[in-house]
């Protein structure tokens, strides 16, 4: 079995997008949680090319830390991603996030 080392505190946060003129973004909820966050591989980064999608960071968690909510944006080092694809990880307690600046 494969084994994941937390390195990284991110926060979960979701953003309701605003309508409108005046476009104003609103946090719903956030959560700290632990994370391993990496770089993707260059071949996952021309996968997600070839379907439109960027992919900035890999990230794995906790999956009942995810699911408690409806998130769709992490904050890591004060930078905001916006999640992209969430997918299986090593196993069923973890979760794995493919995520791309905002």
């Amino acid at each position: 079995m494969q084994t994941i080392a937390f390195n990284r505190m991110i926060v979960l946060v979701q953003v309701k997008t605003g309508q409108g003129h005046s476009r104003i973004d609103e946090i719903v909820d956030s959560k700290t949680v632990w994370a391993n966050v990496q770089e993707p591989s260059m071949s996952l980064q021309m996968s997600a090319a070839n379907i439109g999608m960027s992919a900035d960071r890999v990230l794995h968690l906790w999956r009942r830390e995810f699911e408690n909510g409806s998130y769709n944006r992490v904050v890591i080092g004060g930078v905001v991603y916006r999640i992209e694809n969430i997918g299986a990880s090593v196993n069923d307690n973890f979760v794995k996030l493919i995520v791309s600046r905002k």
